[in-house]
């Protein structure tokens, strides 16, 4: 028997699955979890950069966001004239002082007096002790009261800062495009609840 080898050029099929994707084509994600309140676009829609695109439901979100209102309130008042807190240490304060000013107008007098050789050297001992004790309670008062107000101040700022976020984790329920482009395709629909992992639009 005998074989013929034939030169010739061999053509060989190979299919292989894929998906068409566009060049500036992404997966749309929620930004906080929730259940889809409302879906503002259609498959096909044509939409502009910052376009919303969904509606988020997130009850917690909205309950932080209050809570965080009420608490930077809160804060403002308290660092505000009408503060009970200031207030009282305040007054505290004014009292000290008083206290320490008169104490110094007392030594002084005390010093006039033994410079005259009026008086016992005991006597002006314990002006100087009155006023040295008092002195120490206005400085520790007043140092409380500063404490204190810078305290409240970087707690207030703090909770400014807390509703800020929380303003935007408001804002951030509402999806918006990130690109002028064209909606392909809507993977959730209204009630459904998604989570920051879960793409809900290509």
């Amino acid at each position: 028997t005998k074989t013929t080898v034939v030169e010739q050029v061999i053509t060989e099929s190979v299919y292989a699955s894929g998906v068409i994707k566009s060049v500036q084509q992404y997966d749309v994600f929620a930004s906080g979890n929730g259940i889809i309140k409302e879906i503002l676009v259609q498959e096909g829609d044509t939409v502009v950069a910052g376009a919303p695109l969904f509606i988020i439901d997130n009850a917690i979100s909205a309950f932080n966001a209050e809570n965080a209102r009420l608490s930077m309130e809160l804060s403002k008042e308290q660092i505000g004239p009408a503060s009970n807190t200031l207030m009282e240490l305040e007054g505290r304060l004014k009292l000290a002082n008083d206290k320490m000013m008169n104490d110094s107008i007392l030594l002084v007098r005390q010093n006039n007096l033994w410079s005259q050789n009026v008086g016992s050297k005991l006597d002006l001992e314990k002006r100087e002790l009155a006023f040295k004790a008092s002195r120490t309670e206005y400085q520790s008062v007043l140092l409380q009261y500063n404490q204190l107000k810078s305290d409240l101040e970087k707690k207030y700022r703090q909770s400014v800062n807390t509703f800020e976020i929380s303003k935007k984790q408001q804002s951030d329920l509402t999806v918006k495009s990130n690109m002028n482009g064209l909606v392909y395709d809507l993977l959730k629909e209204p009630g459904e609840f998604i989570t920051t992992q879960t793409p809900i639009a290509i």
